[in-house]
């Protein structure tokens, strides 16, 4: 699940994702091939100039589907997610660019995902952003390898990006264990 929106008061366009923020760590990508790679090549036409998308999605939902990618100039480039919404009605389009302009907006803090590029054409928005790939933090409490502390520091990182957005006038609509992301599987790591 890829959660990436946010919306100003009195406007909804989504969610908002919050990476809480762990050192260090790999992410690792699937690669594919074959005669899916060409239609998988055009839906990403707008982006793929830039990036290298994967053709397996790792996320998907009723906005689209989420795909990880890599800078294509850069050796040993960070991972990114690559969310492509599609754009069947009018208000999708302006929901799409709202997204934008919310996440551009809140680039600087350090437990929200920053977005990196976008584009858009008839069918799709693509947005790409950091990858959030250590899972949902609903899934390590219920796993039970949550500590108090670990959950203590989570939620210290979920009220300073609340604050934080809060301090924009941006709402975030749909906070829950679930929405709230690990950046990456660093083993030992503190939440």
């Amino acid at each position: 699940r890829m959660l990436c929106c946010g919306q100003r008061a009195r406007k909804h366009s989504g969610d908002i994702a919050v990476a809480i923020e762990q050192p260090g760590g790999t992410a690792q990508t699937g690669s594919g091939g074959s005669a899916g790679a060409a239609k998988q090549q055009e839906k990403f036409a707008v982006v793929s100039g830039r990036w290298t998308v994967n053709k397996e999605a790792v996320g998907e939902g009723g906005f689209g589907t989420v795909h990880l990618c890599k800078e294509k100039k850069k050796t040993g480039a960070e991972v990114c997610a690559c969310k492509a919404m599609r754009l069947e009605h009018s208000h999708d389009r302006d929901d799409f660019r709202q997204e934008v302009a919310v996440l551009k907006a809140v680039k600087r803090h350090r437990n929200i995902c920053h977005i990196l590029d976008h584009g858009e054409d008839e069918r799709y928005g693509y947005l790409v952003m950091q990858a959030c790939t250590g899972g949902e933090l609903f899934d390590k409490i219920t796993s039970g390898h949550c500590t108090e502390k670990e959950t203590a520091m989570a939620i210290l990182d979920v009220l300073s990006a609340l604050q934080y957005l809060h301090s924009k006038l941006i709402l975030h609509r749909d906070l829950k264990p679930e929405n709230l992301l690990y950046k990456d599987k660093a083993p030992g790591a503190p939440i």
